[in-house]
């Protein structure tokens, strides 16, 4: 017996070495992966910026196109504007230079021309001075969605697991785990903390149920040896035993079923 549970513990320490050196190899080739990831983004990000920069040079140069634009318009609006004062300019010129050749006129006729003349001094013109504002450029906030961010693509994907209870059973490894049900007489429905526990090594079926206080109590055992086991809707028990075979235990001592 002391020699079949070493070659059991044996056996249990070789699988969990193996599954060490699986998971370091995951480890290692989620590694490698994040490495590359990284490295993509790095190239992403350089591309990125390249992009910003054609794009800032370019709206730069729309900018400095419309600024010009505008310049030119104020510059003909202003032209047109000052046109207008000199007109006036020549207008009012024109009366002065009337009213000093009446001052010393001799003609007694066309001095009463002049005095006419005098009558229609036209009024000073509307002159728009908006135009001469000068265009002021104001740069805008630049805003982090505009140029995009870093996301965990996984971050919604992982799920953190926490053992809450642990049972200790008799056997020294649990190779499959089979819930039952309990009938009762008027409630079909069962109960789920009831159990079948198998260990093939050691041919060694149990029903167990889970208390509360974190222990197990074992209902009956069956020294049988089942590499795996399934339930019947007549409640008995169907066990495959690694052949071709398939063999049915049946309850007995008066119970119902397994």
């Amino acid at each position: 017996m002391k020699k079949e549970e070493l070659k059991i513990r044996k056996e249990k320490l070789q699988k969990q070495h193996e599954d060490w050196i699986k998971k370091k190899a995951i480890l290692n080739a989620l590694k490698e992966l994040n490495k590359l990831s990284i490295d993509q983004n790095q190239k992403d990000i350089i591309k990125q910026k390249q992009v910003w920069e054609e794009a800032g040079e370019q709206y730069g140069k729309e900018l400095g196109s419309e600024i010009a634009e505008q310049l030119k318009l104020k510059e003909e609006a202003i032209k047109t504007e000052s046109r207008k004062v000199k007109q006036f300019e020549q207008h009012l010129t024109d009366k002065i230079q009337v009213k000093e050749d009446m001052s010393i006129s001799k003609n007694v006729k066309k001095f009463f021309e002049d005095i006419k003349s005098l009558d229609d001094v036209m009024n000073m013109p509307n002159i728009n001075l908006n135009h001469s504002q000068l265009t002021r450029f104001v740069p805008g906030k630049i805003v982090q969605s505009l140029f995009g961010s870093i996301q965990n693509k996984n971050k919604d994907k992982i799920i953190r697991i926490k053992a809450i209870k642990e049972y200790i059973t008799e056997l020294c490894l649990v190779t499959n785990i089979l819930q039952c049900y309990e009938r009762e007489a008027k409630d079909t429905r069962g109960t789920n903390n009831t159990f079948w526990i198998n260990d093939y090594q050691l041919d060694t079926m149990q029903k167990i149920t889970l208390q509360p206080e974190s222990t197990n109590k074992v209902l009956s055992q069956i020294n049988e040896f089942a590499y795996d086991s399934v339930l019947t809707r007549n409640g008995d028990l169907l066990i495959s035993d690694q052949t071709s075979s398939l063999r049915i235990l049946k309850g007995t001592k008066g119970s119902d079923s397994f």
